[in-house]
């Protein structure tokens, strides 16, 4: 999904992978890195156009201004390919237990995990039952690690979302806003809600909301 620029307001731009917060965010040349940074600047009827790419971090607006009417707030997608606003904390450090089975340390309490686009199956057992080809995954909290069968890729080339136990984990919020707009995003990996909030006249077009604890 391609969202147009704003015809009634400013418009930003973000990008992960090559803007910087220090810049003006007024062009693609000159893009922020954040979305955080994006939503400090934002005023009724502008919009806030994200490029492809995996952003881990929130979209909370719930202090930011609200739009109007006439004036509505954007948050969307640049169309350049897809826009990921993921919740979940990057897990690395996996070492090969064997064949399929791979182990990582975790600083949090994991709920789920999720290895392109299948989520696996938890085994609240041991460790010993995920095998090869099982499917499964495991999480010791005594040593604070995560043992899981990624079939027929690796840790280095998968796509791996693993949210948190955080019940309070709101991703993309908002809170008494009105008028705002969520078009072409990707929300996932949050260990509570996906997207949650109140407001008037708020409209979620077009997003994947998936792998959440919540709704």
């Amino acid at each position: 999904v391609a969202v147009p620029p704003s015809t009634t307001g400013k418009t930003y731009y973000v990008d992960t992978s090559a803007g910087k917060d220090s810049n003006a965010g007024t062009s693609t040349s000159a893009a922020f890195a954040t979305l955080k940074k994006a939503i400090s600047v934002v005023a009724a009827g502008d919009t806030v156009l994200i490029r492809a790419g995996l952003y881990r971090e929130s979209l909370d607006v719930s202090n930011a201004p609200a739009g109007t009417a006439a004036k509505p707030i954007t948050f969307g997608s640049y169309g350049d390919g897809e826009v990921i606003v993921d919740g979940s904390a990057k897990v690395s450090g996996w070492t090969q237990v064997s064949g399929s089975v791979w182990q990582a340390p975790v600083s949090f309490t994991p709920i789920a995990v999720v290895v392109n686009e299948l989520p696996l199956k938890q085994d609240p057992g041991s460790a010993s039952n995920v095998t090869a080809g099982s499917g499964k995954w495991f999480y010791n909290s005594s040593t604070r690690t995560i043992t899981a069968d990624f079939g027929a890729v690796s840790p280095a080339s998968a796509d791996i979302v693993v949210p948190n136990n955080n019940g309070a984990q709101q991703h993309v919020y908002f809170y008494s806003q009105n008028y705002y707009t969520f078009k072409g995003l990707t929300i996932r990996g949050s260990g509570s809600n996906g997207i949650w909030g109140y407001g008037d006249h708020i409209t979620v077009d077009h997003c994947n909301i998936k792998f959440n604890g919540k709704s």
